[in-house]
C-alpha cells in the first residue's frame, strides 16, 4: 500500500505529498515514484498473464543453445511433472531416415551416443536403430572417404579433413558396440526383412573400410572403452545373415575407387 487517506485527502507514503484525489495520487506515482508503482501493477497481476502478450516465443528459441534449451526444459519438468508424458510422447514418435539425418547433424559425438540409449530406454527401439542406421552411414561414408587419402601416398592423412571428420564421430568400435547392444536385445524384434536387407550391406561397407583403416591407424577404430570395431562383424551375424561373406565384398563406392586407378 503507497498511499493513506486523510479525510477526503489521499497522502502519499512514499514522500508524504498530500493531494485531493487518488487519481491525482497515481499520477504523481507514475511520475515520481514510477517503480513502486510498477511494482503494485506487477503483484496484481496474475501468474498466468502473459509476460508480453506481444512477444513471440518462436524467433526467440532460435537464440538459445541447446544446452539452454535442456535446461528450461529440465526446469519445467521439475516445475510440471504431467510434462513427463508429453516428453516421452515426444521420444515414441516415429523418428524417419530422414529427420534422424538432420538430428543427427545437429549432435556431437557424445550427444548421438546418448540419444540413441535414450531412445532404448524409452522403449523406442525402433528410433534408436533408426538414428543408429544414420549414424553408421556417416562412419562408413567418412571411413571410406579416409581409405581414399591413405591410399594416396602423397597426401597427409594425419592433418587431412577427412581424419578430422571421421574423429568427429563415434569410433567405429563404439558403433558397432551399440549395434551389438541392440541387436542382442529387443531392439531385433524390430528389424524385419526390409530393414535387415538395408542394414546388412551397411555393416558389411563399414568392416570393408575398417580393414583398410587398420592397417595403417587402428587407434581411429577403438571405443573409448576399448570396443573393438570386430563388433560389426558380432552385429552382422545377430541381424541373421553372414557378415564375413559380405564384409570380403567392398561397397560400390570403394570398387569405383579402386577401378579408377
Amino acid at each position: 500500500n503507497v498511499s493513506k487517506k486523510t479525510g477526503c485527502m489521499a497522502e502519499c507514503k512514499r514522500c508524504d505529498a498530500i493531494f485531493g484525489s487518488e487519481d491525482t495520487l497515481r499520477k504523481h506515482m507514475i511520475q515520481i515514484h514510477p517503480e513502486p508503482a510498477h511494482a503494485e501493477a506487477a503483484s496484481s497481476a496474475s501468474p498466468d498473464d502473459p509476460v508480453d502478450s506481444n512477444l513471440e516465443l518462436a524467433p526467440l528459441l532460435t537464440v538459445l543453445s541447446s544446452e539452454q534449451k535442456d535446461i528450461l526444459i529440465l526446469r519445467a519438468l521439475q516445475h510440471d511433472s504431467s510434462l513427463v508424458e508429453h516428453l516421452v510422447a515426444a521420444a515414441l514418435e516415429p523418428l524417419t531416415p530422414e529427420s534422424a539425418a538432420e538430428r543427427l547433424h545437429e549432435m556431437d559425438a557424445t550427444a548421438a551416443v546418448r540419444a540413441i540409449n535414450a531412445y532404448t530406454e524409452a522403449g523406442a527401439q525402433l528410433n534408436a536403430l533408426t538414428l543408429l542406421r544414420a549414424l553408421t552411414i556417416a562412419l562408413k561414408d567418412a571411413l571410406e572417404q579416409l581409405v581414399v587419402v591413405l591410399d594416396d601416398t602423397k597426401q597427409e592423412w594425419q592433418v587431412s579433413e577427412e581424419l578430422e571428420l571421421l574423429e568427429s564421430l563415434p569410433a567405429a568400435g563404439q558403433v558397432g558396440a551399440l549395434w551389438k547392444q541392440l541387436l542382442s536385445g529387443g531392439a531385433r524384434k524390430e528389424v524385419d526383412v526390409f530393414m535387415a536387407r538395408d542394414v546388412h550391406p551397411l555393416l558389411a561397407g563399414v568392416q570393408f573400410a575398417v580393414a583398410k583403416v587398420r592397417k595403417t591407424a587402428p587407434a581411429l577404430l577403438v571405443g573409448p572403452e576399448g570396443e573393438s570395431a570386430d563388433t560389426f562383424s558380432e552385429a552382422a551375424v545377430l541381424l541373421g545373415v553372414d557378415g564375413e561373406e559380405s564384409a570380403s565384398r567392398p561397397s560400390k563406392k570403394a570398387r569405383k575407387h579402386a577401378g579408377s586407378k
